[in-house]
């Protein structure tokens, strides 16, 4: 799933109309439409300013998948032992892990796009670290 299809059904999941999310974030209408078809690629800016509204990270958008899905799919790899899996658990609610992904988060907005899908692969790798 792409990163518009996936904005576009927590959109419709949280019952905001397109247009109402294009007053909300000061994003033209067509515009947002064609993101969300993933005609067109958002911006750093407009993918920041959607996910915002939706209360989501925008490495959620990127990976097309909320905190939740990730980590359970991440449960369900036979792979791990019950001592992985509650680590993983531990890890979803540590506050530091948070603020860390925040600051990477805001470095990333600075190098765009690009560097928001390494930020993903820096929050995988620090939740393997945890185990």
């Amino acid at each position: 799933m792409g990163v518009g299809a996936y904005l576009r059904r927590t959109r419709e999941r949280l019952g905001i109309s397109l247009r109402a999310m294009s007053r909300m974030s000061g994003i033209n209408p067509t515009s947002l439409s064609q993101y969300e078809r993933d005609e067109v690629s958002f911006t750093v800016d407009s993918l920041q300013r959607v996910c915002k509204w939706y209360g989501i990270e925008p490495w959620e958008a990127l990976a097309g998948k909320s905190k939740l899905e990730i980590y359970e799919e991440l449960k369900k790899d036979p792979q791990l032992s019950a001592e992985h899996k509650r680590g993983l658990d531990a890890a979803s609610r540590d506050p530091q892990i948070s603020e860390i992904l925040r600051q990477l988060e805001e470095i990333a907005r600075e190098k765009g796009p690009d560097a928001l899908k390494r930020v993903l692969a820096v929050y995988a790798l620090m939740n393997q670290s945890e185990e």
